[in-house]
């Protein structure tokens, strides 16, 4: 029969309890990391980013817009946040190369720099490939709807380069 000392049933009994105290000491860890997770979770905000290009900011309704309608983004930001102090990163001096109209059938553009506009019948040429503006044909519709360009500009105080 083996003699265990005093000495080595301390040390046994002290390696258990070691053993049961690291057990115990990782189970809190892991408690306390699960619930700093679901804390984290429920502190995470609920971002909605809408990023759009070549527009000015009053073309949202949010913003200021007379025009444009936009019910669905104008609710989000009276909801939540806007940004009212933004920056672009391109040249100050560009602007526009181009403006036009369009209704059910046509579609009038005047490009800037070309010094000239398109017309387009949608209704013929939905891909836009054709301009019509010098056909005879198109000269009263070209004249209209260069009319009702105008008239739109003046209306909302909009100036041509």
């Amino acid at each position: 029969m083996k003699r265990v000392h005093l000495f080595e049933l301390a040390m046994q009994k002290l390696k258990l309890d070691r053993y049961i105290f690291l057990l115990a000491a990782f189970g809190a860890y892991l408690a306390h990391v699960g619930v700093s997770a679901e804390k984290q979770e429920a502190r995470r905000p609920n971002i909605v980013f809408i990023f759009s290009d070549d527009h000015a900011v009053q073309s949202i309704g949010a913003y200021g817009s007379a025009i444009n309608k936009t019910p669905n983004i104008d609710r989000l930001a009276m909801r939540g946040m806007v940004f009212e102090n933004a920056f672009c990163a391109n040249s100050v001096y560009r602007i526009s190369s181009h403006e036009g109209f369009r209704d059910s059938r046509y579609k009038l553009i005047n490009f800037y720099e070309l010094d000239g506009f398109n017309l387009f019948d949608l209704k013929r040429d939905p891909m836009e490939l054709r301009d019509v503006s010098r056909d005879p044909a198109y000269r009263k519709v070209f004249k209209a709807m260069k009319g009702k360009l105008v008239s739109l500009k003046e209306q909302y105080k909009v100036s041509s380069p």
